[in-house]
């Protein structure tokens, strides 16, 4: 099973990037490669992220205080976007 949207996972990367860099420039590379770490998980093991109990179909798994968000049907996997925990999920967040 391969990750579909990782496209939308890389674009979600930089302005984490940008937002640690302000803060904690050292820790930016870290959570990018964990993040792309656990999205490669995903595609063998779809069901190990949490519902997402606000949205039907929506799962999620937590990187630090980042939010993978995705969906999964037969074989493939789509990652949504990725979001600070603390970020409320709005219905315009997801495709």
């Amino acid at each position: 099973m391969l990750p579909a949207g990782g496209g939308q996972a890389v674009a979600d990367l930089p302005p984490a990037r940008a937002h640690l860099g302000d803060e904690a420039p050292q820790y930016a590379p870290v959570l990018a490669e964990r993040i792309e770490a656990a999205v490669d998980r995903l595609a063998e093991v779809p069901l190990m992220g949490a519902p997402l109990l606000e949205f039907e179909g929506i799962r999620r798994v937590v990187v630090d205080v980042h939010r993978i968000l995705y969906r999964f049907e037969g074989d493939e996997v789509q990652i949504l976007p990725i979001l600070h925990a603390a970020r409320r999920v709005r219905p315009e967040d997801l495709p």
